[in-house]
């Protein structure tokens, strides 16, 4: 009994998922990224200076030191909270006061808290919201000696500051300019002027962060600057401010959220480089199925009537002669580029195993010689370049052909008669 067995050819759910893996590794690629983009864009989830946030850049070890000095810190994510809940008894921080645009400059100036801290200010912010201070420059972030003589910096004595450093272009009563001092100062305290409170910039956030607290008197300088007042509000400006993003003029661009161009040009780049990866890469050959079975042979015998056509008789006994000498050669172990004598050589040794006699100056004239004059000797050369290569030797085409002996004729006896006939074994 035979059992026939069922044999499909339609892609099955492995192999389908199993080409298209790239597809889907590219997919999921992009997802992770839209997710981590998500979570980025939203406002303080960075974790930078974040009173909520345990990671070396954030600020929990200081809030929690600060409450445990019985300060209140309320945190604030846009410029309105942030003027609403200052008041007369709190101190105003302001983390990256650059990222707030023209609207929420204004309303955060409005404010009245009895100090406003900036941590490195600089442009609009700076101009906005102190006035006659300009930057003077930058220095790397390192311990420093306070060389002024506020309570606070005494206090603390050397502190990691530096980054940004301040210079105000008129000097007022109850100023300070702290680390390294002389009129350029990482950290600058200025006293209460008109409608505005009392200002402490801060060049540098590193010593406000968890992996920084503990170290010189960094502790000491941030809650003396932070902690005297009964409340901080302490304001992580988000991106794009409720209210700027009121004022700006509505465009499909505008109503997108945030982490939208960033997953487009992700989207660009991974697309490129997708692009870029399936163009280099060499696959299997592709069988197609053809409507016709065509023979191997007819390409060449095509050339060779076009040849023919064409007379080109010493082409086409070029094209014998490579491939035969690059088949001497492949045989014999020989470069390609072995010289014309080692080929000839190779040659008449190949022969010689096969049990023709070859000259060697034949041989090299066979391989190297000059082309054709007609078509009779050009079929002579590739008959004589067969028979170099060819495992049973052709004969030679200007050779008489000897008749073949028939079968009803009786061999011969006499060795003196017939030669091939063996010698006498003894008489009958």
């Amino acid at each position: 009994m035979t059992s026939t067995t069922n044999t499909t050819l339609a892609p099955t759910l492995l192999s389908r998922v199993r080409r298209s893996r790239s597809v889907l590794a590219a997919i999921g690629l992009l997802l992770l990224t839209a997710v981590v983009l998500t979570w980025a864009a939203r406002p303080g989830s960075t974790g930078q200076l974040d009173p909520d946030s345990a990671e070396p850049t954030g600020a929990r070890a200081l809030a929690r030191l600060l409450t445990d000095q019985g300060v209140q810190v309320e945190t604030v994510r846009t410029a309105e909270d942030a003027a609403r809940a200052s008041a007369t008894d709190s101190t105003l921080l302001v983390i990256r006061p650059d990222l707030l645009r023209e609207r929420a400059l204004e309303r955060l100036a409005t404010a009245t808290p009895n100090r406003l801290v900036l941590v490195e200010a600089a442009g609009p912010a700076l101009h906005e919201l102190v006035g006659d201070v300009r930057v003077a420059g930058s220095v790397p972030v390192q311990a420093r000696d306070p060389q002024c003589s506020q309570s606070d910096a005494v206090r603390a004595q050397a502190a990691d500051t530096g980054a940004l450093t301040y210079a105000a272009t008129e000097s007022a009563p109850g100023e300070f300019g702290c680390y390294p001092g002389d009129g350029e100062a990482s950290l600058l305290l200025r006293p209460p002027r008109g409608d505005r409170p009392e200002t402490v910039l801060l060049g540098a956030s590193q010593l406000l962060t968890n992996e920084r607290l503990a170290l010189q008197g960094n502790a000491s300088l941030a809650t003396g600057l932070l902690g005297s007042q009964p409340t901080l509000v302490w304001y992580l400006p988000a991106l794009v401010d409720p209210l700027d993003a009121a004022t700006a003029p509505a465009s499909v661009s505008s109503l997108l959220p945030a982490w939208v161009p960033w997953v487009v040009l992700q989207l660009l780049i991974t697309g490129f480089a997708a692009a870029l990866w399936r163009v280099r890469r060499l696959g299997p050959v592709t069988i197609e199925p053809l409507p016709v079975i065509v023979r191997s042979a007819e390409t060449t015998e095509g050339r060779g009537r076009l040849l023919r056509r064409a007379g080109g008789r010493d082409r086409a006994a070029a094209a014998l002669r490579m491939a035969t000498r690059t088949r001497i050669a492949a045989q014999a172990g020989l470069p390609p580029a072995a010289s014309a004598q080692a080929v000839a050589q190779a040659a008449t040794v190949q022969a010689a195993a096969r049990g023709v006699a070859l000259q060697p100056r034949a041989v090299s004239d066979t391989l190297y010689g000059p082309p054709p004059a007609d078509d009779a000797e050009l079929r002579r050369l590739a008959l004589a370049l067969d028979r170099l290569t060819s495992v049973s030797a052709v004969p030679n085409p200007d050779a008489p052909v000897r008749p073949m002996r028939t079968p009803s004729a009786p061999a011969s006896t006499d060795p003196a008669t017939d030669p091939a006939a063996g010698p006498a074994t003894g008489a009958p």
